[in-house]
């Protein structure tokens, strides 16, 4: 990754970290990560889904709840 931070270019390697959740977990995941993670300004993004296959969804609902 290549960025400014505090006026510097900065050169780092990084890894990108996928999480798949309900949406109703989106909070206390950003909460954990930004608790966590070595960065002062981590990029926490969430991605919508369109379309997930039923059996899927349903066992995701099932183990999240």
């Amino acid at each position: 990754s290549m960025y400014m931070w505090k006026g510097k270019f900065k050169d780092a390697k990084e890894v990108m970290l996928c999480i798949k959740t309900l949406e109703k977990n989106l909070k206390l995941i950003e909460e954990l990560i930004a608790q966590h993670h070595s960065y002062a300004v981590p990029e926490i993004a969430g991605v919508e889904v369109k379309r997930i296959n039923n059996a899927y969804q349903k066992w995701m609902q099932e183990v999240m709840d």
